[in-house]
């Protein structure tokens, strides 16, 4: 039987520190430029789009800490019913990152559909860890407990409203809270999205409790997705090659944690518009320009990329082109069709011992950058135009690799 839901955790006050707006960056604190690069005006085609986008107000903190707690009541009941299986980690990030973006209900909180308890049921079988009947009850199980958690988070969209953000110092990083719950953040990303906060709502006056409400908001809901190799971005040197050698200034899947520039696509419209998000990439739709891609490693999250990117690159006479980074798994469909592919003019494999990625939890970590798990392809995809206008050359393909190491 599925155990009962735990109790809300209950965390330990914040530290009794003076509040304030400012936290300057210190000697101890990675430079912003490590991260973020603000300068870099977003491409003509992205411009075009940022002038008619219509941005809303985020949801209520309230909301996202009722998604983060029933999500992560989710994960500990799939971890304890699955128990004794061998199920390979990040199975259950894989199955809620599929789940949020194909469901119209919650963008975090799967609705536990017959689609959703099906996929679920795939990935458990797939894994090889266990029969497909009991794939299929942990399935219906998990299923159940979503029905009734995306109930009790639309509950909390009307709950009162009487708590406040607050960001406090702790000497090694910020505590940003709301209520009971705390979470981490150090204050080179606290600077970075105070800046993409600021160009998002140009009208902004510098209401803290706004910014920081916001950033409550932005917090909760990645701390509810968690899969934090799921966050890994490139470094600064290879998006600097990228935009040198093809103008690429703009990453189809990011985050306001992790991206390089100040637009972007993501996952949680909702959320990270406030923060320089256009929205997802499945509803970009440009017809010229080079763009940056690494997607969530997830084999169907690839294929409806591909899928999109095709449809996109058919459709227009004007040079486009996307750069694919993506773990080198020859042994998986999702990657043999990014290769045979007609529009991948080149793929450039670089060894896993050989380069290293920004950590996915860069914003509360010290480490700033991790070796890759697996080898990588970078893959060149580009319709006729955007082959004659960015040639792939051996000079091209050195300056990759060098600043991939």
């Amino acid at each position: 039987p599925t155990p009962p839901p735990p109790s809300p955790p209950t965390l330990p006050p914040p530290p009794t520190t003076t509040t304030t707006a400012n936290f300057p960056l210190t000697a101890a604190d990675p430079p912003l430029k490590t991260f973020f690069d603000a300068d870099v005006p977003p491409p003509k085609p992205v411009a075009a789009i940022l002038r008619t986008l219509v941005k809303k107000p985020p949801p209520h903190p309230n909301v996202e800490a009722s998604r983060l707690w029933h999500v992560s009541n989710l994960r500990k009941v799939f971890k304890n019913i699955s128990r004794g299986y061998e199920v390979p980690k990040l199975l259950f990030e894989k199955w809620l990152l599929s789940s949020t973006s194909a469901q119209d209900c919650d963008p975090l909180v799967p609705a536990g559909s017959p689609a959703e308890e099906a996929h679920l049921k795939k990935l458990l079988i797939a894994a090889n860890c266990m029969t497909e009947s009991e794939a299929g009850g942990i399935a219906d199980q998990i299923c159940r407990q979503s029905v009734k958690a995306t109930k009790q988070v639309l509950a909390a969209s009307q709950a009162k409203k009487d708590d406040r953000a607050k960001v406090l110092d702790n000497g090694r990083n910020l505590d940003v809270s709301w209520g009971k719950t705390v979470l981490k953040l150090n204050k080179t990303h606290y600077e970075k999205l105070r800046i993409l906060y600021e160009k998002s709502w140009p009208d902004w006056v510098g209401d803290e409790l706004m910014y920081h409400t916001a950033l409550c908001t932005l917090l909760l809901r990645y701390k509810g997705l968690e899969g934090g190799g799921f966050q890994a971005a490139i470094t600064g040197e290879v998006f600097e090659v990228l935009r040198r050698h093809f103008g690429i200034a703009f990453e189809c899947f990011a985050s306001p944690l992790n991206c390089r520039y100040s637009h972007f696509c993501s996952a949680f419209p909702d959320v990270d518009c406030s923060f320089g998000s256009l929205g997802s990439f499945f509803d970009f739709y440009p017809k010229s320009g080079a763009y940056e891609a690494n997607p969530p490693f997830s084999p169907d999250f690839l294929n409806r990329m591909a899928q999109h990117m095709r449809k996109l690159l058919r459709k227009t006479k004007l040079p486009l082109m996307f750069v694919i980074i993506v773990p080198r798994w020859p042994a998986q469909a999702s990657w043999r069709q990014l290769e045979e592919d007609e529009y991948n003019r080149k793929e450039i494999a670089i060894s896993q011992k050989a380069h290293r990625y920004h950590e996915g939890k860069q914003h509360m970590r010290k480490e700033l950058t991790r070796l890759s798990t697996n080898d990588t392809s970078v893959f060149v995809w580009q319709n006729e135009a955007a082959a004659a206008k960015w040639k792939v050359s051996e000079k091209t393909e050195a300056a990759i690799r060098e600043a991939f190491a």
